[in-house]
């Protein structure tokens, strides 16, 4: 078997009818380009136009097991090479919501993203590393804040040992211009193939709030944290059954009473996460992402 997985140019289209392309593998041309590059999982096309064996698999493996788009992405190997334009990964891009990762030239496995927004203007985010001692990094797609704008939440794990927060979120949402935002917060978040656990709609209207821990002075501080027009607030007060930041004793046992009062002598705080997200308002690059 080969090592890479293939891409090269096509002469006229994706499939040339008067071939004796199998209809199999034809299908494995249109969702390898279109479910592939949507989801993120053919990063490699404009780097070299080749995928390693190991990161392609690693790649489709993130789609949901017995799927049609994974079936036919698993068949590109069957076929050997399968023939693209290069021309027509950048109309894919454009054709959904215009969002790619790619790789970084001439840079040992880090990451860009990029995209167009509104105005037809470029621009682009570097975020390193998506890969560490805790595994790849996993992808997920939702308009979170619902501005008809879908929006991409990376969630990296946390080699680390011992209290270090278990994982870290890199949020992109979209302003209404199509110009990108980026909240970078560390917690013990959780993810699976399905989705985010700490990623949640607590009202039932679409509206994407995060929950997040932190211990500090003997006490789990559990703050809520919400997104409108692409900006993530803190949330002070009731939501829902809950006035937040709200208080749980840090201990070895399982509980969920609250703490209305800390004893005397502790004053448990935790910072406010959202003041650090950052929007990319003038430029065409925001730096400095996934630098921690």
């Amino acid at each position: 078997m080969s090592e890479q997985v293939v891409f090269s140019q096509l002469s006229r289209k994706f499939i040339d009818e008067n071939d004796a392309t199998p209809a199999e593998a034809q299908q494995v041309v249109y969702y390898s380009l279109a479910i592939g590059h949507h989801l993120g999982v053919i990063d490699c096309l404009e780097a070299a136009l080749t995928c390693p064996w190991d990161e392609y698999l690693a790649w489709i493996a993130t789609l949901e097991a017995g799927s049609d788009a994974r079936r036919k992405m698993e068949g590109v190997p069957k076929y050997g090479e399968i023939v693209i334009d290069f021309n027509h990964v950048q109309m894919l891009a454009r054709a959904f919501d215009g969002v790619t990762l790619l790789l970084e030239p001439k840079k040992d496995n880090e990451w860009r993203i990029s995209g167009k927004d509104r105005a037809g203007n470029s621009w682009v985010v570097p975020v390193g590393r998506l890969i560490n001692l805790a595994g790849n990094a996993q992808f997920y797609r939702a308009d979170l804040d619902r501005n008809g704008i879908q929006d991409l939440v990376i969630w990296l794990g946390n080699p680390g040992l011992g209290l270090a927060p278990s994982a870290q979120y890199i949020i992109f949402t979209f302003l209404k211009n199509g110009r990108p935002c980026v909240f970078e917060p560390w917690g013990f978040y959780t993810a699976t193939d399905t989705g985010v656990d700490d990623l949640l709609d607590l009202q039932g209207n679409g509206r994407t709030q995060l929950l997040d821990m932190q211990f500090d002075s003997g006490y789990w501080i559990t703050n809520l944290y919400q997104v409108k027009d692409a900006r993530w607030q803190r949330v002070h007060g009731w939501f829902g059954r809950l006035s937040y930041p709200a208080l749980t004793r840090f201990n070895h046992y399982p509980g969920r009473k609250l703490i209305i009062k800390p004893i005397a002598g502790r004053n448990p705080q935790t910072d406010d996460l959202s003041l650090t997200q950052r929007c990319l308002i003038r430029g065409n690059v925001l730096p400095g992402v996934n630098q921690d």
